[in-house]
């Protein structure tokens, strides 16, 4: 396998045993402010030109009393890097391209409750119902919650938050892929369209990152053709040749893929150009209001024909009122939104709406 792959097989958090630390700063002042830090830890460590050197008995609570006493800056956390050796590693056999800055390492703390429930794999999926217009249930989209040790509930923002500080988006993406395909199938969600999210920056080879995903897949007896693989933040891909590769691994075997938030600023129409997926989901903040905006409407009207054109299925998210479904369910193939239902651990598998 392929070395960055291996991040798609698990996390390593913070662990209470012996290591050697290395600090690498050239800037003085910030060499200066890191030795007043550590005085306040310890006064055991070796100063060298451009490093600082301390052996610690505990890395955990080497890191928790850091971040407790913290003075730096993010700005100046992302000048400090840091090695972190093993018994038996020195700095000279230490591949350097994996060091991390210090940053990083604080976050290993702040983020400790992520990674408790990534660790025990604490997740659950809450289904949110994809309707059409005579308001039957085609599918639902997969919404990821994490589950804390009291058992309330802690949000995807902090989740996702999380995975990008601690870089460990690639086993979290996988994770959730995967923890959406088996409750789907708890379920008995085998005859619909089943969305699932995800990141396409973790996703370093399909054929190696995927494999596990849809060896699942097959294995709940989950149809290739109904679930939908949902690409998040398309705007902050920059190898959009990439995600196109992704994207088509995805259709040839069998899979359907949909972007997110299509109309909300050029580049989501430029994705949609290039990328020709199978469905689309409207942007949320152009169907707000959109019985009383002549504006969205058109913008509406001017993405319907051209997916139309182009075989492309039209979704609209963010339905909420009365008015905003009887414009949209006349011009849309699916809607989601507040309206039918909120998302819920239980499917909502019947859906009704007052004055339709």
């Amino acid at each position: 396998m392929d070395e960055k792959c291996k991040r798609c097989d698990g996390i390593k958090g913070l662990r209470e045993e012996p290591a050697t630390i290395v600090f690498i700063l050239e800037n003085q002042l910030l060499k200066d402010k890191l030795k007043r830090q550590l005085a306040s830890i310890t006064s055991k460590y070796q100063e060298e030109e451009d490093s600082i050197t301390i052996e610690v008995s505990g890395l955990r609570s080497f890191f928790e009393k850091f971040y407790q006493t913290n003075t730096f800056s993010e700005l100046e956390g992302e000048d400090i890097w840091i090695v972190v050796l093993s018994s038996g590693e020195t700095l000279k056999n230490y591949y350097v391209k994996n060091a991390r800055n210090l940053n990083f390492w604080l976050s290993q703390v702040a983020c400790s409750k992520y990674i408790k429930i990534l660790e025990g794999k604490k997740l659950t999926v809450y289904f949110h119902p994809i309707v059409n217009k005579d308001l039957s249930v085609i599918g639902f989209e997969c919404l990821i919650r994490g589950i804390d040790q009291d058992g309330s509930l802690v949000s995807p923002a902090y989740l996702f938050d999380c995975a990008e500080k601690t870089d460990s988006i690639f086993y979290f993406d996988r994770t959730c892929r995967e923890v959406a395909i088996r409750k789907s199938a708890e379920k008995g969600l085998k005859d619909v369209l089943i969305f699932i999210n995800f990141v396409p920056t973790s996703i370093y080879n399909p054929e190696t990152c995927l494999k596990t995903t849809i060896e699942l897949a097959d294995s709940c007896n989950l149809k290739h053709e109904n679930i939908v693989f949902e690409v998040v933040e398309t705007h902050k891909v920059e190898d959009i040749k990439h995600l196109r590769n992704i994207l088509d691994y995805y259709r040839e075997k069998g899979f359907k893929v949909a972007l997110d938030d299509v109309g909300s600023g050029f580049s989501g129409l430029t994705n949609l150009v290039n990328l020709h997926p199978d469905i689309i989901k409207i942007d949320r903040e152009i169907i707000h209001n959109i019985n009383g905006d002549d504006l969205k409407q058109g913008v509406v009207e001017a993405l319907v024909n051209l997916c139309r054109k182009n075989n492309i299925k039209v979704l609209a998210e963010g339905v909420e009122t009365i008015g905003e479904f009887n414009f949209i369910s006349e011009r849309v193939d699916y809607m989601q939104g507040f309206l039918f239902a909120k998302p819920s651990p239980e499917p909502s598998r019947q859906i009704s709406v007052k004055g339709s």
